[in-house]
């Protein structure tokens, strides 16, 4: 067990956490940009959170989809179907089974959103944080809960054996979360002001530190149905963020079609590229 607990750690750190903390490296030099250039950066945030939704989505949807057949098929590692989707599929019997998986996403996305605006609404009352500060920490609990399901996607690849996956992944997963770093710090840089070294490096914890959770989850014990939750909780939560940052934008009256669009795009864009690694 600890073997396995330094291995989630060692894969975490390289995975996520090191990487979101380069991409937050350029805070300072960011806030010097002119306002009308950080719209764009803050625009560019929501370009990533769109696409992380967009695979989250996929990824969840697709779970939900085989999840009959998958509650059949023996793990890899185990040689066994996982405890719980056979729990789960003894419990609602076989005439309602093709319908779990979707019951699961469903319940996950509810679980993701509410969640947000619970976490939200703590944030809000109980910190002394400045809105953009407030918006910095909900980016970086649904990039943290993204980034639990890559970790338990490298998790599940190196505990089948499967080495080349998973070191594409890591590879991969690795250099796709530089961008998730600069999603975290869009907003500060907008604000402007100083934020100190500690709400930083608990920032880029909150964002990358889920990581080493998912890997762990992968490489010690898998159910089909927990990583669609995982991916739907995700989903939900980094919706919840990119509706609250696009009516931010429209609030303070800084709307610029140009760059709001603009800045969308190359999140999109350069996510879309950095993801070609992990398939490769």
């Amino acid at each position: 067990m600890l073997e396995t607990l330094w291995l989630a750690i060692l894969l975490g750190l390289y995975i996520g956490v090191v990487p979101v903390y380069l991409g937050m490296l350029p805070l300072n030099k960011l806030k010097q940009i002119p306002e009308r250039w950080l719209n764009f950066l803050v625009s560019f945030t929501v370009g990533i959170l769109f696409f992380l939704l967009i695979d989250l989505g996929s990824e969840a949807m697709e779970g939900a989809d085989a999840f009959i057949a998958a509650m059949q098929v023996a793990d890899t590692t185990t040689g066994s179907v996982p405890a719980l989707d056979e729990t789960i599929f003894n419990l609602v019997g076989e005439g309602l089974a093709p319908y779990a998986g979707y019951v699961i996403l469903v319940a996950g996305l509810a679980i993701g959103v509410l969640g947000l605006v619970w976490t939200d609404a703590r944030i809000r009352k109980v910190s002394d944080t400045t809105s953009a500060q407030s918006m910095a920490w909900l980016i970086a609990l649904a990039i943290g809960l993204h980034n639990m399901g890559e970790g338990l996607a490298v998790g599940i690849a190196v505990s089948a054996g499967a080495t080349a996956l998973a070191a594409s992944l890591v590879f991969g997963f690795a250099l796709h979360n530089l961008s998730e770093g600069i999603a975290v710090i869009g907003p500060l840089a907008r604000e402007g002001r100083d934020l100190d070294l500690k709400r930083l490096a608990g920032l880029g914890a909150l964002a990358g530190g889920p990581t080493i959770i998912g890997a762990f989850i992968g490489l010690s014990w898998f159910a089909n149905s927990l990583a669609i939750l995982f991916f739907a909780i995700a989903a939900g939560a980094v919706l919840y963020v990119v509706v609250e940052i696009i009516g931010s934008l429209r609030k303070e009256g800084t709307w610029d079609p140009w760059m709001v669009h603009g800045g969308v795009v190359a999140g999109l864009l350069v996510m879309y590229v950095t993801s070609l690694f992990v398939a490769l």
